[in-house]
């Protein structure tokens, strides 16, 4: 099983809030009964309009308008399960927040490659900015969270982040297809 890495869903992308930073202000968000005081993602300072790229391979999870400050998002799921540094295996879900357009429910996909355009970012939602919210969690078949923590059973993603922009692929893929129009199929 292959260890998990994702891409980069937008070009630049910029930290402007990291994964765990302890906040009370996220309590508000907090599931009933539970304490949520972490920042459950990463914010990414994009500005309003840029392509939000897929991570991964994906399958769709579902979309709409996040009630708890979330605003207009989209949930992916990793169409494979991939093992952890701390030797957890499992399937990875990914939400992204605060969008301004969902253009793969648009565009009717369910499921895709790395680098394929989800979403165009925004500040819908509990927003102070234009920016996008990525929270990673572990999931199994069932979409049963394996995490249970106070930054809302996500996952700090970072550790797993290989730096390439996730826009790589697509042209990549063009190539490819390009090579086996003139050579004949060679490879996938």
């Amino acid at each position: 099983m292959n260890r998990f890495e994702w891409f980069l869903p937008t070009k630049p992308f910029r930290i402007n809030q990291a994964w765990g930073i302890l906040n009370p202000i996220y309590q508000q968000f907090a599931k009933p009964g539970r304490i949520f005081n972490k920042h459950n993602g990463i914010d990414d300072g994009v500005v309003t309009g840029t392509p939000i790229l897929a991570p991964f391979d994906w399958n769709y999870k579902n979309h709409g308008n996040q009630p708890n400050g979330g605003g207009i998002f989209v949930s992916i799921i990793s169409k494979n399960k991939y093992s952890f540094d701390d030797g957890k295996e499992a399937f990875v879900l990914i939400d992204f927040l605060h969008c301004k357009e969902i253009v793969v429910f648009n565009n009717n996909k369910l499921s895709g490659y790395v680098g394929e355009t989800l979403a165009i970012s925004n500040n819908t939602g509990f927003s102070t900015g234009s920016h996008t919210h990525l929270q990673f969690r572990r999931v199994d078949e069932n979409f049963v969270v394996l995490d249970y923590n106070d930054a809302n059973d996500s996952f700090d993603p970072m550790p797993y982040c290989n730096n390439v922009y996730a826009g790589v692929w697509v042209l990549f893929r063009e190539i490819l297809a390009q090579f086996n129009r003139i050579f004949g199929k060679v490879a996938q």
